[in-house]
């Protein structure tokens, strides 16, 4: 696969943990489609840094990630996910969006008007529910899907060249004052959605919402006041 001369140097990792310098097309305001994506990175071939010098989260590493995916494994985005964790762990409510219409949440506004905007890339085209998540979660803490050393790199912090730690591993936030705890967040449109796993103890929380409701983060706090 052809890419911008600027990310000649650019390697996986720096995809995975946001340290590529690649410039964000969702920032950018570029629709999210294949052409439209690729035609923005074509045309602004520069980084915004040097790979691993700094940490800033992208979108594009992510939808670049994607076409990896698909060139290597020969499959699409969501055969190979589908085939290699979402039947093998038993995932049967998620499947990588095709624009196509399915049975899901709709999304709305503060003031409950619809505002439903999904994408259908690597970085954010999934949809899934609670129970299927805790499933994802369960399999992964228990090395179904990756290997004790694959998941012990996933949840390596990332060390700049500066030697600067940042609490990110590779797709997944840590907290700082326990290495245990690893979570994400994610937001599109009305969408949220908040997943944590204890690493040490494997307990679990998933929050999922169609209404940004800043609330559920109190409740989140609360929960880990609880816990922890």
């Amino acid at each position: 696969m052809d890419v911008p001369s600027s990310m000649n140097n650019v390697i996986i990792k720096n995809l995975m943990n946001h340290t590529s310098g690649i410039p964000n097309y969702w920032s950018n305001n570029i629709a999210n489609n294949l052409d439209s994506i690729l035609n923005f990175h074509y045309n602004n071939n520069s980084l915004l840094f040097e790979s691993n010098t700094n940490q800033e989260y992208c979108n594009s590493g992510y939808f670049f990630m994607g076409l990896i995916i698909e060139k290597v494994s020969g499959l699409s985005y969501n055969d190979f996910l589908k085939k290699n964790i979402f039947d093998k762990v038993g995932m049967n409510h998620t499947f990588v969006n095709a624009g196509e219409e399915c049975e899901r949440a709709i999304g709305y506004d503060d003031n409950w008007n619809k505002n439903d905007y999904v994408i259908e890339t690597a970085d954010g085209g999934i949809i899934s529910c609670a129970s299927d998540l805790y499933l994802w979660d369960k399999a992964l803490i228990e090395n179904l899907i990756l290997s004790k050393k694959s998941k012990e790199l996933m949840f390596e912090e990332t060390k700049l060249v500066s030697g600067k730690i940042i609490n990110y591993g590779l797709g997944w936030d840590i907290k700082e004052d326990n290495s245990n705890i690893v979570s994400h967040t994610g937001w599109l449109a009305s969408f949220g959605a908040y997943n944590q796993c204890d690493i040490e103890n494997g307990q679990f929380i998933i929050l999922l919402s169609n209404r940004i409701r800043p609330e559920l983060m109190g409740l989140l706090n609360e929960i880990n006041e609880n816990l922890y």
